[in-house]
């Protein structure tokens, strides 16, 4: 009688005898192996997410960036290797491990891609060293402005002023420039008496605030 041994990708046809059994039986034992469900396809990578994805940096400062891989699914897809670029290397490089330098003021894209995926972060290189918006802030001059404004332009200036200063301590461009158009707006606000020269004075030191940041028109 003939025999029929079947698995979901391999159809087997034998006629056992106790000459070929052993025979047969390896046969069968790889046959199994070959149609076997385990087998898994490569994972594909359908988008990357890269972090931090915006930063703010002075010149020669540097930021190592991570990126992420997943597949369709969003599932993370671990061992993919990236391909990192920098949109303006005259602004800021990256190497092949992600890291960041700053090398002039500017906006750059940074870009990591395996295959077809990319995911992108975008470094701010500031005008200025982060560290002097930090002394201009503190000088005697800018804290007597301060301290001679009307009691309510006082406290909201000074919440703004440290929100530019606290966004740019994080690497977080936007939410200075928010901070800033806060100040901004406090000090074209109306204004009496001394206020006005105080205003004055401040909005100077509000144009430096915005060439560290790049919004400068």
């Amino acid at each position: 009688m003939r025999e029929t041994h079947v698995c979901t990708s391999l159809r087997i046809h034998f006629r056992p005898s106790r000459a070929t059994g052993i025979g047969c039986l390896g046969f069968l034992v790889a046959a199994m192996a070959a149609c076997s469900d385990g087998s898994t396809e490569p994972e594909v990578v359908a988008s990357i997410a890269v972090t931090p994805d915006a930063t703010a940096l002075a010149v020669g400062e540097t930021v190592t960036l991570s990126a992420v891989a997943a597949d369709a699914r969003g599932t993370g897809v671990a061992g993919v290797s990236f391909t990192w670029q920098s949109s303006n290397e005259s602004v800021a490089t990256v190497t092949g491990e992600g890291v960041a330098t700053a090398v002039a003021p500017g906006t750059v894209t940074i870009t990591a891609s395996s295959g077809a995926a990319s995911g992108s972060a975008i470094v701010s290189v500031l005008t200025a060293p982060r560290a002097s918006l930090r002394d201009l802030t503190s000088d005697a001059l800018i804290v007597s402005l301060l301290a001679g404004v009307s009691d309510t332009a006082r406290d909201g200036l000074a919440v703004a002023v440290e929100g530019v200063l606290r966004g740019l301590a994080e690497g977080d461009v936007a939410a200075s420039q928010a901070a800033l158009a806060d100040a901004r707006n406090i000090v074209g606000g109306t204004a009496t008496g001394d206020d006005v020269v105080f205003f004055g004075v401040l909005d100077l030191v509000f144009d430096y605030f915005e060439g560290v940041l790049n919004t400068a028109a």
